[in-house]
C-alpha cells in the first residue's frame, strides 16, 4: 500500500506511472490530486486500478483511493460525508489475497509497536504510540479518526438537536488525523460536545481520564 501527496496528479503521469510499476501496490491512498470531474481515470492512472475519488479542483484539494483489479473492490455512499474523504470496500475473498487477514493484522503490529529510530549514533525503542516517521502510520490514523467520526456523528444525532447536528457537519474540518472545530456556539454547547467525544476516546481506549 502506498501513501502519496500527488501535489497535481494529472501533471506527474510519467512519475506515477515508474512508481506503480515499479513497486506494484494493491492500494495507493492519495491527496491534493488537484483534478476536477471533467479529468478521467484513465487520464490519472494505469487502467489495471479501480479509482474511487473525491476531488475539489485543479488548484487543490482532492484524494482518491486506487485498487488493484485483482482485488475485488467496491465504494461505500453510506460513509461519505460533506468532507474531503473517500471510502472503499475490498472484500478479501478465500483463496483471492496474496496474504491471510490475520497475516496482515500481525504485520501491522509488527510495524506499528516496534517503532526503532537512531538518534545521535544510539537507536531507541519507541514505547508507547506510533512513530511518526512510519509509513504506515499516516493510513491507520486516518482509519481510526475515520471510525472514531462516524461514532461521534451518532452521538451527535442521538444528543444535540438539528440545528447542532448541521453546524457539526458544516464546522467539522480533518486531514488524515487532524481535526479543527470553528466554534461559535454557546461555552454550554462545546463543553457538552467536548464530553461527548471523550466519551468515545475512554470507549475505544479503556482510557479513565475525566
Amino acid at each position: 500500500m502506498l501513501t502519496v501527496n500527488f501535489q497535481s496528479i494529472k501533471s506527474k503521469q510519467g512519475l506515477i506511472k515508474n512508481l506503480v510499476e515499479s513497486t506494484k501496490p494493491d492500494i495507493v491512498l492519495g491527496t491534493e490530486t488537484w483534478i476536477d470531474s471533467y479529468v478521467k481515470d484513465n487520464q490519472i492512472f494505469p487502467p489495471n486500478y479501480n479509482i474511487y475519488r473525491n476531488d475539489r479542483n485543479m488548484k487543490g484539494g482532492g484524494v482518491l483511493i486506487a485498487i488493484n483489479n485483482d482485488q475485488l473492490s467496491t465504494p461505500v455512499p453510506e460513509l461519505q460525508t460533506n468532507f474531503e474523504i473517500v471510502w472503499a470496500k475490498i472484500s478479501l475473498a478465500a483463496g483471492n489475497s496474496r496474504f491471510e487477514v490475520d497475516f496482515i493484522i500481525e504485520a501491522l503490529g509488527i510495524v506499528l509497536e516496534e517503532n526503532t529510530f537512531y538518534f545521535d549514533w544510539e537507536m531507541y525503542m519507541q514505547i508507547k504510540g506510533s512513530a511518526m516517521g512510519n509509513k504506515v502510520a499516516s493510513s491507520y490514523a486516518n482509519l481510526v479518526k475515520g471510525f472514531l467520526e462516524k461514532q461521534m456523528y451518532e452521538k451527535v444525532a442521538e444528543i444535540f438537536d438539528p440545528d447542532f447536528q448541521n453546524y457539526e457537519e458544516n464546522n467539522w474540518k480533518r486531514y488524515l488525523d487532524d481535526c479543527i472545530i470553528f466554534w461559535t456556539r454557546s461555552k454550554e454547547d462545546l463543553i457538552k460536545f467536548r464530553d461527548l467525544l471523550n466519551t468515545l476516546y475512554k470507549i475505544h481506549n479503556g482510557d479513565k481520564r475525566n
